[in-house]
């Protein structure tokens, strides 16, 4: 058996196969679970074409975007209620099923019942189900692998991957009897509360693993990792003092090699101290430096058209592909630089990232070490980067920087503009860092790198279990839309006569402004 199903614009068809249903189940299409009111699911590609004018401050009416489409209202934007009577045949009231079809296609979601009436825009539908239809079965077989399978047959892939709503509405609907939908419906939720369960208890695992990390980092840069060990070995030491005046010195003479070639007529700026206003006291041994004093912080390219006129263009890192203690690099660009800047801002194997600036005051200063997997390699200027001297290796700034004592210094320093918070070269520069001992350092990696790997372990090991109760998840679905789930009962009318009644229904009363 199969169904045709046209793409958005019509021009060419693709056969979906369909598997044969239990008896009293019938193929339908996904329109005949809709009320049969005007745009129940809306009519026309795009729905509400909003301009930023239609927005309003004083507005009453929420506009919901992907993010909304559960309920959640965290920064959603409003319109007024003369814009609304305007939009009317884009109203969502609760209990509607509102999905993607621009973007994040085939996301899915129930608007709450406690919720007020809304408008969607361009780039979500709505579907209000038909009360003869358990509007749980219709959510649930769209949040499942076979639905999904079947959209992909329709959307198109041009700037954002997109499906119409006509095309939408000829998907196939695997109609179960009234009654089976019922006991479909419950056995689903019966097993999907078990499978919550279990991951609430990953949850509770994930924040004590977390929290473990958290104590391991704040353990390595405040000596407690190492702690039986300085009793073991006390004596004569070098200490983090004199370890941080060989780096000033290893920086000043690195100056002056640079000097007679690239800062003729300049003088050595000197290394910015770091206030100890309110930081903690250090083992002894230990002394506290500026992340000046112990690399080289400098900014990276700023993004302009004429960008695009330089003949050296070279792959360059954006704010979007370092995370913490983790790249992204499936999407690097390219961008012009000339032959002054390249020195400046050319990427070397384990250079610390900083990120600049971020909407969240917890993502601002992410940090993460260049690995040197992309050849001649630049950053833009919302990047900054730190060099290590060698003498404070890079990954001992990088822990630093990702323990909690590090995270409270970055927070400290960073401003915020109109909610965006932001660090600067200076403020990295004057960021504290802690130095331990020469001889220290290489005990503090060894024992870091032993519970770190735990801890990686741990994260593994919870993630595929994650996986896991989403496979479980689908598997249910899967057996619940092929009649396998539950039991069929011969005495249950059959979806054909349930499709019959539907074609009859009287239209409901429109929707009303529900504030």
């Amino acid at each position: 058996m199969s169904a045709a199903a046209a793409d958005t614009d019509g021009e060419s068809q693709h056969q979906i196969e369909l598997r044969p249903l239990p008896n009293g189940w019938c193929w339908s299409a996904i329109g005949a679970a809709a009320a049969p009111i005007r745009n129940a699911i809306v009519d026309g590609p795009f729905g509400s074409n909003l301009k930023l004018s239609d927005y309003a401050d004083d507005g009453t009416v929420p506009v919901l975007t992907t993010k909304n489409i559960d309920g959640h209202f965290d920064g959603v934007r409003y319109v007024t209620e003369q814009k609304f009577e305007e939009l009317r045949r884009s109203a969502v009231v609760p209990h509607d099923i509102l999905m993607a079809k621009i973007g994040s296609c085939g996301k899915v979601g129930i608007y709450p019942a406690d919720a007020p009436t809304a408008l969607i825009p361009a780039n979500l539908l709505k579907m209000t189900v038909n009360r003869l239809f358990h509007l749980h079965y219709v959510y649930y077989y769209f949040n499942s692998v076979t639905f999904q399978r079947h959209l992909k047959t329709i959307i198109k892939a041009t700037a954002q991957p997109a499906f119409g709503v006509t095309n939408f509405k000829r998907l196939p609907l695997p109609v179960a009897p009234a009654k089976e939908q019922v006991r479909i419906v419950s056995k689903i939720e019966e097993l999907f509360s078990e499978i919550e369960e279990g991951e609430r208890a990953l949850e509770r695992v994930q924040k004590l693993v977390e929290r473990y990390r958290q104590s391991v980092l704040k353990a390595a840069v405040t000596g407690e990792l190492t702690r039986e060990w300085r009793e073991k070995h006390k004596g004569p030491l070098e200490s983090g003092e004199a370890l941080l005046q060989r780096i000033l010195k290893a920086r000043r003479e690195a100056w002056e090699r640079a000097a007679p070639v690239k800062m003729t007529g300049k003088a050595q700026s000197p290394a910015i101290s770091a206030d100890t206003t309110n930081l903690p006291d250090l083992p002894s041994g230990w002394v506290w430096a500026s992340m000046d004093q112990v690399g080289l912080v400098s900014g990276g390219l700023t993004k302009n058209q004429k960008r695009g006129e330089h003949a050296l263009q070279r792959p360059y890192l954006r704010v979007a592909n370092v995370y913490t203690n983790r790249l992204e690099l499936g999407d690097v660009q390219e961008i012009g630089v000339s032959e002054s800047e390249l020195d400046r801002v050319l990427l070397q194997t384990d250079d610390l990232l900083v990120v600049e600036g971020n909407g969240s005051i917890d993502q601002i200063g992410r940090v993460a070490l260049w690995d040197g997997s992309i050849p001649d390699c630049v950053h833009q200027n919302h990047i900054i980067k730190v060099r290590s001297c060698g003498l404070l290796p890079s990954w001992y700034l990088l822990v630093w920087c990702m323990s909690p004592l590090g995270r409270e210094q970055i927070r400290r320093v960073a401003s915020s503009t109109a909610g965006l918070h932001t660090l600067s070269i200076s403020k990295v520069q004057a960021l504290p860092v802690p130095v331990p001992p020469a001889a220290e350092l290489s005990i503090i990696k060894d024992a870091f790198e032993r519970m770190d790997s735990r801890v990686h372990a741990q994260r593994v090991a919870i993630s595929a279990e994650n996986k896991r109760a989403g496979a479980l998840r689908q598997a249910v679905l899967r057996q619940a839309f092929v009649g396998a789930l539950v039991s069929q009962d011969p005495t249950d009318e059959p979806a054909s006569t349930l499709l019959a009644h539907i074609s009859t229904e009287p239209p409901p009363t429109p929707v009303r402004r529900r504030s």
